[in-house]
């Protein structure tokens, strides 16, 4: 964190802290730091499946040179430094940490509330701070490709809806049912 938020501050600029991934860093700091189960929890339920997809993304490119989302296309651009290619490595290792922490803290059901706070307040400063080139948070081009089904406006409410919907709800329930399988296999 002392290198990389300072080194994204400088190349970027502030408004791409925006990046839900990016906003995830400083929680999990914090969380960590406070031993803080319900921040944990909350990042939990967006990291597994989008940094898992990320993974996925960049394994697959790697190996079969094609990006089944486009979430690490940058990762092969000549134009971004490999010092920044590099860095972006964090996603590989956000999930891990987020699930070490909770192992020590345990997990709090309110995660999936707390983060579709966060997401409400990341979609429209996301809105009104970013611009279309920098496509944060997928807002202007979701999967790298044009959305021109509905307005910005209505787009940036889909997603406040859709995230915790198709997301962080699921994976919530998933994490109950692999807890509730853990205690009745592994009672304590």
């Amino acid at each position: 964190m002392l290198v990389w938020a300072p080194a994204w501050f400088i190349y970027y600029g502030p408004v791409h802290f925006l990046w839900l991934c990016n906003i995830t860093n400083f929680i999990v700091l914090a969380a960590l730091w406070r031993e803080d189960s319900l921040l944990l929890s909350s990042q939990i339920v967006l990291t597994l499946v989008i940094d898992s997809l990320w993974a996925i993304d960049l394994a697959s490119a790697l190996i079969f040179n094609a990006h089944p989302t486009g979430a690490t296309k940058y990762m092969f651009s000549d134009s971004l430094h490999i010092a920044f290619r590099l860095m972006s490595l964090y996603h590989l290792c956000l999930v891990p940490v987020i699930i070490y922490g909770l192992s020590k803290v345990g997990y709090d059901n309110r995660g999936w509330k707390l983060q579709c706070l966060i997401t409400a307040v990341a979609y429209p400063l996301t809105y009104l701070l970013g611009e279309p080139a920098g496509n944060i948070n997928w807002l202007w081009r979701p999967f790298e490709m044009e959305q021109t089904v509905v307005s910005l406006e209505v787009f940036v409410l889909v997603c406040m809806a859709v995230f915790p919907l198709l997301l962080y709800i699921p994976t919530h329930g998933l994490i109950r049912l692999w807890l509730y399988g853990r205690k009745r296999f592994f009672p304590q």
